[in-house]
């Protein structure tokens, strides 16, 4: 018996058709080539492994001013807050000024306590800490 060429084609197509739908569609073919591996950049390697600091420190405003605070060498200008990560032991100078001549800077509150009287101060992290530089109008 001899099968025309016309009806084994389409034939062989659906039987494709099916085991696609079979498989879900996947296409994938096993290969004898060696699967490409990808390379991993020094910079690559430095983003995985840089590390984000241990505690979480906010700095605030209350009232009109302005804080700036410098960490690990990174000077963040005068803004009405600042967030960073800070690891134990690490040292943040923080410095407010009021926005005006009509407020004027009275203390620091740390966690919403009384804490230093003096603009500039330089912290010593020791856990998550919230910093609000407190300023009043001027009478």
């Amino acid at each position: 018996m001899t099968i025309s060429k016309t009806i084994v084609a389409p034939v062989a197509a659906l039987a494709l058709a099916f085991s696609l739908v079979a498989c879900g569609g996947n296409t994938q073919s096993a290969s004898t080539e060696p699967e490409q591996e990808t390379q991993t950049t020094a910079a690559d390697e430095s983003a995985e492994t840089q590390k984000i600091g241990e505690y979480l420190i906010v700095i605030n405003t209350e009232g009109y001013g302005q804080v700036s605070f410098t960490h690990k060498d990174e000077n963040f200008g005068y803004g009405d807050q600042g967030i960073t990560h800070a690891d134990a032991g690490d040292t943040i100078a923080m410095s407010a000024k009021p926005s005006d001549d009509s407020w004027k800077f009275v203390k620091w509150t740390k966690d919403g306590e009384d804490f230093l009287t003096t603009a500039d101060i330089i912290v010593t992290v020791d856990g998550d800490a919230t910093y609000a530089a407190v300023f009043e109008a001027v009478e």
